[in-house]
């Protein structure tokens, strides 16, 4: 009962479970730098202001403390470029751009947000007050600069890349440029391919501002799909909450699929546990065990709602691997009860099934679970929690198993015993249906007779089992197993070619193996049909492979009254700048250096002591100087001349050389070496793409993959050990799931799998389930009589549990092949893993292992000799005796 009142317990809560959507932060490893990199980009993004956004210095100070503590800002990007992706960079196509993005500046609404309101991007959402900026004005700037513009034709304008020069006047345009064809010569932008463009939405933190902004960000999505033709654009938009929307589609298309899951584990479970005498309860027994199952999976769930776990993408597989492996252990231990003596009472074929069953249930559920726990450890969080969810799962299935489960089969053990009244109260009511030999069989057979209930026609007694509790199970597929697959094994043609077949079948599986490289992609999280893809290969294809932008942050700047402080951050800034992937000095955007060149000129570049804060406002207030406003964030608008910067940014360029995903990560790598070198500023790097989440997982995957693999298959082996009766079954079940493990791995590579976080998840589960085809064949094998042949004691393993491991393989097939008509990457690795673990798993329980063991087992021989020498002793012990 405490099974059925648990999980009766944990139903409620499993509906008021809530999914963790935030992409970047469940796939950013939680101790990964870019954590805290993201933070401050986000911080210094919420305002870039233009010069005339502040009527003073004190304005500034005041919005950017509002902007920090007091309002939310969320980000609508739309990448914009011509339908058959050619050069963007003519006035016509400009011109068209400016005016769709002018009409929404100027015309676009949000309707029926609010009862009698309607919010306009400006100044619901925009507010130059707040340091928002207008857009076009950018674009209009770009139009007038090209050939055909006001500035085409003007000598003073060179259009470079990615700074553009206006009378001498480096302005910065790769912000907005994407997929820029450069002259290596003279740096002339030759051709571009899309232009990103980036809205913000600023308002205040409520609930009715949230769901009216989410409304107001789907409509803006639908204004720009309207624009789609206007004079050959193409807009494709993408914005944060529909990443999220994309993101529950996995879950939305998956989770329904598990209904079929069920009904196919159900139906498979039942007919291939059916028992001609015992039709009724072989079935009941057979569903209840399905039903078990579906108890640790509500209790499971329900648990991790109470413990404050959150749902996220990954975890919509849990249900199906549980499903779908869980059965295995119902199988072995259905197969372990048939073949007790049915004469005995319930309790006493339950502990003959027990000691059979459980060190081989134990094993593979310990694994299972201790392979999911290692993967708690990595720092992923969304693999981590995917593992916490499916670990604790798949302990409460064992828990329910030995349990509620062993519970079900006392109990029909019971109801052969007094008669099978069920069986034939249902035959009875068919009798006009079923074929009549089935009927006449099922109402004049009893458990109970003198007779013996199981017979076999054709038994092969070499094939007993001496001083054992079992008895022979009169089944066709066990006698399949017992008799046909065993002499199939035991044959010398057989044994060469399995040898053969296992040798190249491990070469090639290492091979591929060795090929698996880390590669990341977003989309991989999504589902195929999902709107956002187009956007995502677009931006992969020409906004990351193109982007030479990148933002430093100094948290901590030091009092710049001091030269030597000073001198620091010129420092700081050649170090950055002599990088081997730096565009170089020119292309920094950086208020200091053009601060100190305005004090020069201004105090004859003396030693600038209490002038150096208090000229700030003046230099922000003044040309072209007054872009770095939004580059600043002020402690205090002070006039004695004590420092008042509390941070700040800027803006440094790598050239178009770093078109790899390695040299991106080097490149990072290298500017972090360069902050941990001057860690007294505190200083920060961040990639204008914001890659830097991917950066660390490409960093981190390979060698976190390595180690908690290693980690996993030490641990299976100490396990094993520990479980296994002799060193010879640790030997054979450690080699076959390492050969398991690189199997799946090296065909997964076939597949075209890269090593990702959903691959790493994969591989920790091929580690927890590849034990579960050896550990059977092993374990029972061992546990044979030492005085049969090596042929004798295979025909008996295989009697035992040949069938069983087909149907558990079967079952899991089964269960997950409605995965298939999901469409997801994500799902379909699982598939994929699965599958080669049954694979992998029949081949190597049915055919490898056995094979080895013949081949290595000297058992028998051994006894005989140890039975010679007992013999002569006793003979000897006898003379001498007498002798005496």
């Amino acid at each position: 009962m405490v099974p059925i009142l648990l999980t009766l317990s944990m139903i409620a809560p499993i509906f008021m479970i809530t999914a963790d959507l935030d992409i970047i932060l469940l796939f950013t490893p939680a101790r990964a730098p870019s954590r805290r990199e993201q933070q401050t980009f986000r911080q210094f993004s919420r305002m870039e202001a233009s010069p005339q956004n502040f009527t003073n210095f004190e304005s500034q100070i005041s919005a950017s403390k509002k902007n920090d503590k007091a309002q939310n800002f969320w980000w609508f990007n739309t990448q914009i470029m011509l339908q058959n992706e050619s050069n963007i960079m003519t006035y016509k196509t400009w011109k068209a751009m400016y005016e769709v993005v002018n009409n929404f500046y100027e015309n676009f609404t949000c309707e029926g947000i609010e009862e009698g309101r309607i919010l306009k991007y400006m100044p619901d959402y925009c507010n130059p007050v707040g340091g928002c900026v207008r857009m076009d004005r950018y674009f209009n700037d770009v139009m007038e600069i090209l050939p055909g513009g006001k500035l085409g034709n003007s000598s003073d304008v060179q259009l470079t890349y990615p700074m553009v020069n206006i009378h001498g006047k480096m302005k910065n345009w790769a912000e907005l440029i994407f997929g820029a064809t450069v002259d290596n010569q003279t740096g002339l932008l030759l051709e571009a391919k899309t232009v990103f463009l980036v809205l913000e939405f600023q308002f205040e933190i409520n609930e009715t501002m949230i769901r009216a902004t989410k409304k107001c960000m789907h409509q803006l999505a639908d204004y720009f799909h309207s624009m789609n033709g206007y004079h050959d654009l193409k807009f494709l938009p993408i914005f944060e909450e529909l990443i999220q929307e994309e993101l529950v589609k996995t879950k939305r298309y998956t989770l329904p699929y598990l209904t079929l899951t069920v009904f196919f584990v159900t139906i498979f479970s039942m007919i291939s546990s059916l028992e001609k005498e015992n039709v009724v309860i072989s079935a009941c027994a057979a569903l209840i065990g399905v039903c078990t199952i579906g108890m640790a999976l509500l209790t499971s769930f329900g648990f991790m709602y109470i413990c404050g776990v959150y749902f996220n993408v990954m975890i919509s597989i849990t249900p199906f691997i549980t499903m779908c492996v869980g059965i295995d252990n119902d199988f072995l231990l259905l197969s372990s009860w048939h073949h007790t003596n049915r004469k005995d009472p319930a309790y006493k074929r339950l502990g003959v099934a027990f000691a059979e069953a459980c060190p081989s249930l134990a094993i593979t559920s310990i694994t299972d679970v201790l392979c999911f726990s290692i993967g708690m450890l990595i720092d992923t969080p969304a693999v981590s929690k995917f593992c916490l969810f499916t670990a604790i799962t798949l302990g409460l299935r064992f828990a329910y198993q030995v349990t509620f489960f062993a519970a079900v089969l006392a109990y029909s053990g019971d109801l052969e015993k007094n008669g099978r009244c069920y069986d034939r109260y249902v035959v009875k009511r068919l009798q006009y249906i079923l074929p009549e030999s089935y009927s006449k069989m099922h109402l004049t057979s009893y458990p109970n007779n003198d007779k013996k209930s199981v017979k076999s026609k054709n038994k092969d007694h070499s094939c007993h089992l001496p001083n054992s509790k079992m008895q022979e199970y009169d089944h066709w597929a066990h006698n399949f197993f017992r008799h046909t697959w065993s002499r199939f094994l035991c044959r010398r043609k057989t044994k060469i070619s399995t040898m053969l077949i296992s040798v190249v079948y491990l070469l090639f599986s290492l091979y591929r193996a060795c090929q698996i490289i880390v590669y990341i992609k977003p989309e991989k999280l999504i589902v195929d049909d999902s709107e956002l893809l187009p956007a995502l290969k677009f931006g992969e294809k020409y906004v990351v492979a193109n982007s030479v932008i990148g933002h430093a942050f100094v948290l901590e700047p030091p009092d710049f009254r001091n030269q030597t402080s000073r001198k620091l951050m010129l420092d700081f800034l050649d170090a950055l700048e002599s990088t081997e992937y730096s565009a170089g000095p020119k292309t920094t955007n950086l208020w200091f250096r053009d601060y100190l060149d305005f004090l020069c000129f201004t105090y004859d570049c003396d030693d600038y002591v209490e002038e150096f804060y208090i000229d700030i406002p003046k230099f922000l207030s003044t040309g072209d100087w007054k872009q770095y406003y939004s580059d600043f964030r002020f402690k205090t608008a002070n006039k004695n001349g004590d420092p008042m910067i509390e941070k700040f940014k800027f803006r440094l360029y790598f050239n178009k050389n770093v078109d790899t995903w390695e040299k991106r990560v080097d490149l990072m790598m290298t500017w972090r070496k360069v902050c941990e070198k001057f860690n007294s500023l505190n200083a920060l790097v961040f990639d204008h793409t914001n890659l830097n989440p991917y950066y660390d997982q490409w960093r981190t995957l390979a060698p976190t993959n390595a180690e908690t693999t290693g980690i996993a298959v030490i641990c299976m082996a100490l396990v094993t050990a520990l479980l296994m009766p002799d060193l010879a079954s640790v030997f054979f079940i450690t080699i076959s799931f390492i050969s398991v493990d690189i199997g799946v791995i090296g065909f997964l590579q076939v597949f075209q799998a890269d090593i990702d976080p959903i691959t790493v998840a994969c591989i920790l589960m091929t580690i927890g389930f590849s034990i579960y085809y050896t550990a059977r064949v092993c374990y029972c094998y061992q546990m044979t009589d030492k005085r049969l042949t090596p042929e004798q004691k295979l025909c008996v393993t295989m009697g035992l549990v040949g069938w069983p491991i087909v149907q558990g393989g079967l079952s899991t097939f089964l269960g997950v092949l409605p995965l298939l008509l999901v469409k997801s990457y994500m799902v379909r690795l699982f598939f994929k893993t699965i599958t080669l673990i049954v694979c992998a798993g029949f081949l190597h329980g049915l055919l490898f292992v056995p094979v080895l063991m013949i081949c290595l087992d000297k058992s028998a021989k051994d006894w005989k000799r140890n039975d010679k020498l007992r013999l002569l002793a006793g003979f000897l012990g006898h003379y001498v005796d007498r002798t005496i």
